[in-house]
């Protein structure tokens, strides 16, 4: 009788509810997530700005910059599922409800945001300049 995984949580191999983990993952997804909105849209935003002075530097690199932080965020937010949801299963720990749902919103909504300033910022480079300088970073964008 008596109580499995001495934790808050019913049933076996659970372990006390690790909240300020999951506490600590919800606010990387939320913040993950607009910090990225927040960096991609300034880099679209220089890339505005400086294309009519600079065209070839900043359509080389407006999709770099995009990609890397596209990137970097892909690579944080699996650091951060890894410290803050699987490290304390591993310890025995319970985090409570499905968590690879909230692990693709950082990821998709960051692949939305990448693809939406790259494709907004060529068509306002287009509109500004209608020449051939948005060749640039769609040649980037496809290597």
């Amino acid at each position: 009788g008596g109580r499995q995984g001495g934790g808050t949580n019913k049933g076996p191999a659970q372990g006390p509810w690790a909240w300020k983990h999951q506490s600590a993952w919800a606010l990387w997804v939320t913040v993950g997530s607009l910090g990225t909105w927040v960096i991609v849209y300034g880099v679209a935003l220089a890339y505005t700005i400086f294309a009519p002075s600079y065209p070839a530097i900043a359509g080389a690199l407006m999709p770099l910059l995009i990609n890397l932080v596209e990137a970097a965020t892909v690579a944080l937010t699996a650091k951060a599922y890894d410290f803050f949801v699987v490290s304390p299963r591993r310890a025995g720990k319970s985090i409570r409800g499905d968590q690879k749902q909230p692990l693709m919103v950082p990821i998709v909504t960051t692949h939305a945001y990448a693809e939406g300033a790259k494709l907004t910022a060529l068509v306002c480079a287009g509109v500004r300049d209608p020449g051939v300088s948005f060749l640039v970073p769609v040649a980037v964008g496809v290597v």
